[in-house]
């Protein structure tokens, strides 16, 4: 996991505070019995990362469509949930946020 974390501090320029929130991350996921592939773990990351940062800037992505994620399971999406509000709770209020998280756990699903 260590190396990980590295690459992810190394390509996002992550400040001490991000770098703990990384942290948390995979330890929530891992909690959560999501085991990442390393890049799927990337891309997770990075995404949870632009949220927080998001977040801090008061800035969203914008609304989608939700028939775009038709192919994501409502178990996805419940994880994804659960990781947005703990880590962003104005993030959990956009659907969009939470949806985007979505498609990482979805695929973090399948390959279980």
């Amino acid at each position: 996991m260590p190396e990980i974390i590295r690459e992810v501090e190394e390509r996002l320029q992550l400040t001490p505070e991000e770098q703990e929130i990384v942290r948390k991350v995979l330890s929530f996921t891992k909690e959560q019995g999501i085991a990442w592939e390393d890049n799927f773990r990337l891309g997770f990351l990075s995404h949870m990362i632009s949220l927080i940062r998001r977040a801090r800037d008061g800035e969203w992505v914008a609304e989608m469509d939700e028939s775009l994620f038709e192919e994501v399971t409502p178990a996805a999406i419940q994880l994804a949930q659960e990781i947005v509000e703990a880590f962003s709770k104005e993030g959990a209020e956009h659907r969009s946020e939470v949806l985007l998280v979505s498609t990482h756990y979805e695929m973090a699903l399948r390959k279980e």
